[in-house]
């Protein structure tokens, strides 16, 4: 099942890549803070993550989104260290000039404390973008993320650039 969905991701991204040349496609590296909350802040301290986005604009001020990237917690006590390897699929929509809400879906790899599962990951919320005519640019956001019974809000930055 893994190779299958290791397959599709990259395959996606391949293509994302191939129709780079219509002038649609823009690539975002990001990373922050994953904070903990509820039940899940009872095992794990406040984490970080990386993440690359690649958005494919279908409409005006809409993009399909792919987004890869890894998020990493270290326990309280004796908890230990956990970490999630994150793929999913979803939609960028601009609302206002620079402001979007994003939602997307897809699945979480557990890596270490989380034992290698494999379960439906969600999250979304809005962000900024300081874009320039190009639509490169730096970016803010803030998001919900649900992996399983785990609950946490990312905050992050990056810089949007044009393909």
């Amino acid at each position: 099942m893994k190779k299958i969905l290791c397959f599709l991701v990259f395959s996606t991204f391949g293509l994302s890549f191939a129709y780079a040349q219509k002038s649609k496609n823009h690539l975002k590296i990001s990373g922050g803070a994953e904070i903990t909350t509820g039940i899940f802040k009872q095992g794990f301290n406040t984490g970080f993550g990386i993440y690359i986005t690649d958005y494919y604009s279908v409409i005006e001020g809409g993009s399909i989104l792919l987004s890869t990237g890894i998020a990493s917690w270290k326990g309280n006590n004796h908890s230990g260290k956990a970490g999630l390897v994150l793929t999913r699929l979803g939609f960028r929509q601009f609302v206002g000039a620079g402001f979007y809400l994003q939602g997307d879906g897809g699945f979480g790899i557990g890596l270490e404390n989380f034992s290698g599962r494999t379960r439906f990951s969600y999250g979304g919320g809005p962000g900024y973008l300081f874009a320039s005519k190009n639509g490169s640019g730096f970016d803010i956001s803030a998001r919900v993320n649900r992996y399983g019974y785990r609950t946490w809000f990312g905050v992050a930055a990056g810089y949007q650039f044009k393909l």
